[in-house]
């Protein structure tokens, strides 16, 4: 979330809207090694998002849940980070189908 406040503020300075020079970071490289990176919903459900983009994460951490939706009573799918990494990107929080990505993990370099 951090990274996404620090763009609208530095395009905002640098639109003239707000006062101040724009911020400036390192740029991280990000590398995604294969289909281990991108981790797809086997559920249909609600998806409640264990990590904040942006974590790191290990191997087998818990990055999401999936409650089910139409077995009410049965206890959330978690699903697990398949390597170490970053999490780069996730679905939103809300309904999942089977086969939707949920989480995509990255190395960096």
């Amino acid at each position: 979330m951090h990274i996404a406040d620090r763009g609208v503020r530095n395009f905002l300075k640098h639109a003239g809207i707000l006062e101040g020079v724009p911020e400036r970071a390192e740029s991280v490289m990000l590398d995604m090694p294969g289909d281990e990176c991108f981790i797809s919903s086997e559920d249909d459900g609600l998806l409640e998002p264990c990590v904040d983009l942006g974590d790191t994460v290990h191997e087998g951490d818990v990055i999401a849940r999936v409650h089910n939706i139409r077995r009410t009573g049965i206890p959330p799918r978690d699903y697990y980070a398949t390597m170490d990494g970053l999490l780069v990107a996730r679905h939103f929080p809300g309904i999942v189908r089977g086969g939707d990505c949920i989480s995509v993990l990255a190395t960096w370099w």
